[in-house]
């Protein structure tokens, strides 16, 4: 029977995770990878070392390893991975292996949410800052360059002298940065590629005594709750949801396992859920002080019903002042922004819980089901059930796999 046992583990597929985790985002993959793992009981996992210049391919020689899940930022890696002959998935973001599937988190709502979250705090000028040596970071600020165009913002990109090489000087970037943040027209809101580049940021900012939030807010993105907490002010940032991408390159790897390589590969986009607001950019910049305590107000009710009599009312001026100088302060009107903000919350809920419509409609101030899913198919153009599912993941495939916290 033992000898059976044994047989029976060495026949488990041995999957190599060729994943850094010195950084939260990657952390959160191998939690999602090691959730869908647990849930199917279904490989062997192997880890390579984490030091610099060590070879992450070094420990796997070709016939040791059934299947490899890998964040491919280096082409030469990619071109690498091609010669194994079995099933690969690229978390890395970057598409630099084009052999395999890939899982991604979409750069245009990562950059969406950053954008319209320092919108909601009253910003009319926007500016990014990324990291010119990776693929991913350029991908962040073409959408940054979209959007802004798109909503006619006023906004600019930090530009290096001269192409930053893996070794840069980070003392002349230093010098740069704190040249270009002094620079920008103020208030300015400031989406960053990722949170080490927030981090960056933000002491450039304190090293050119430049206040921080109310010159200029700063969004990071990845949510490295590490990098996050030792920033001064603490570092909002977007969240990714890479857990979930996690779960999902397991789930699509399994499946590439049964029906073997082959030449069909597939292709997820993870949709990032919302912004976690921390001291960077925890501002009100209206001008317009009825403006921005209406605002707070919308966001404070944003599981409530209100209406906009009810909201100048509370404000204790009349609806036509108050349409007049929203639409002065915010080019949309009080009715507009009760929508937005309401509609916004039901999408973090529809993709970061698994909580079913019934409960979202009442947690967002809808007393009926149905008129809700009018309500969001008439603002957004599909269901709630549909939005939930084309954005890469299905809440009831999910179960398992959500954090507590998303299932409370």
């Amino acid at each position: 029977m033992l000898e059976r046992a044994s047989r029976a583990r060495s026949r488990r597929p041995r999957i190599a995770l060729l994943i850094e985790y010195s950084n939260g985002y990657a952390r959160e993959l191998l939690r999602g990878i090691v959730a869908y793992v647990r849930e199917h009981d279904s490989w062997s996992l192997l880890l390579p070392e984490n030091e610099p210049g060590f070879d992450p391919l070094a420990p796997f020689p070709k016939q040791r390893v059934d299947g490899i899940i890998a964040r491919v930022f280096d082409p030469a890696l990619g071109r690498r991975l091609s010669t194994y002959e079995v099933p690969v998935v690229d978390v890395s973001g970057g598409r630099n292996f084009k052999f395999g599937s890939w899982v991604s988190i979409n750069d245009r709502r990562l950059v969406r949410l950053g954008i319209d979250h320092l919108i909601e705090r009253g910003f009319t000028r926007f500016a990014f800052y990324g990291d010119h040596r990776f693929q991913w970071s350029h991908y962040r600020e073409t959408e940054f360059r979209d959007y802004a165009n798109e909503l006619g913002l006023e906004s600019a990109t930090f530009q290096p002298s001269t192409p930053l090489a893996r070794n840069y000087s980070w003392s002349r970037a230093d010098r740069e940065l704190r040249a270009w943040v002094a620079s920008l027209p103020k208030p300015v809101g400031v989406l960053t590629g990722d949170d080490l580049r927030g981090q960056q940021l933000l002491d450039a900012c304190r090293s050119a005594s430049i206040a921080v939030p109310e010159q200029v807010a700063v969004v990071g993105a990845d949510n490295d709750e590490l990098i996050c907490e030792l920033c001064e002010p603490r570092l909002s940032s977007v969240v990714p949801n890479t857990f979930r991408g996690g779960y999902l390159a397991g789930q699509l790897l399994d499946r590439m396992l049964s029906r073997g390589r082959g030449d069909s590969w597939e292709g997820i986009e993870i949709f990032p859920e919302r912004v976690e607001c921390r001291g960077s950019s925890d501002v009100l910049a209206f001008e317009d002080q009825l403006v921005a305590r209406a605002v707070t107000l919308i966001r404070e009710k944003a599981g409530m019903r209100l209406s906009v009599e009810d909201l100048a009312r509370e404000l204790d001026v009349s609806r036509r002042t108050l349409d007049i100088r929203f639409v002065d302060a915010l080019r949309r009107t009080p009715h507009d922004e009760i929508t937005r903000v309401r509609i916004g919350r039901v999408k973090t809920l529809l993709l970061s819980t698994s909580l079913p419509l019934s409960v979202i409609a009442a947690q967002t101030g809808f007393d009926h089901v149905e008129y809700f899913c009018a309500a969001f198919k008439r603002e957004v153009g599909v269901t709630p059930g549909a939005y939930r599912n084309s954005h890469g993941v299905s809440a009831a495939g999910l179960g398992n796999a959500l954090p507590a916290a998303e299932k409370a």
